[in-house]
């Protein structure tokens, strides 16, 4: 398991690497709260939530599948139009991003990706 390093933020200290917090002026924001603002943009311009097996659960909107994917040291947003390729979890990356991201630039990818 990795750990946070404390110098990085004031709010780790020895918790798992989903609870990390890296900091951007101020604002500190762990993998599962960045999933949660990108989760909740998909609902508010009308994605909905389904299963698909047996990759699991992802948004849809307009015939487009998308989900967020949260790794160690980068997150992506991923998307496909293929229903087949959704189920069997072959996405498309968007472009990697750092954690160190604010809640603005993590909603204009959002929009970006879901607006097209």
């Amino acid at each position: 398991m990795i750990w946070a390093d404390r110098k990085k933020c004031h709010y780790a200290c020895c918790i798992p690497i989903k609870q990390i917090r890296i900091c951007k002026g101020g604002g500190c924001m762990t993998q599962d709260e960045i999933k949660r603002i990108c989760e909740k943009r998909f609902l508010e311009l009308g994605a909905n939530k389904i299963e698909l097996q047996p990759s699991g659960k992802c948004w849809t909107l307009n015939g487009d599948f998308f989900k967020v994917t949260t790794l160690q040291s980068w997150w992506v947003l991923e998307w496909t139009d293929n229903r087949s390729y959704a189920s069997n979890d072959c996405f498309e990356d968007v472009d990697p991003m750092p954690y160190d991201i604010s809640k603005t630039d993590i909603l204009e990818q959002t929009n970006l990706l879901l607006l097209k």
